[in-house]
């Protein structure tokens, strides 16, 4: 979170780069850069997963398994 917090206290732009893989906290950490300056390779992968824990009324879920493109 400090690495997060720094990008958005800091006034100049930040671009974000996904080259291969960025999970959890990377893929975190990539959409943290500056909109419109975030960018993944065609062949890149972005995994972003449900929080731990099981919430049995919660559609996170079903929602999760709904989301498989996004754009920037």
């Amino acid at each position: 979170m400090a690495i997060y917090d720094t990008m958005q206290f800091i006034k100049p732009d930040i671009r974000t780069l996904c080259i291969g893989q960025a999970c959890s906290m990377g893929a975190f950490l990539l959409a943290g850069g500056t909109a419109g300056k975030r960018a993944a390779l065609p062949n890149a992968r972005v995994m972003i997963h449900q929080p731990f824990g099981w919430f049995p009324w919660s559609s996170i879920g079903y929602s999760n398994s709904r989301t498989r493109n996004f754009e920037n």
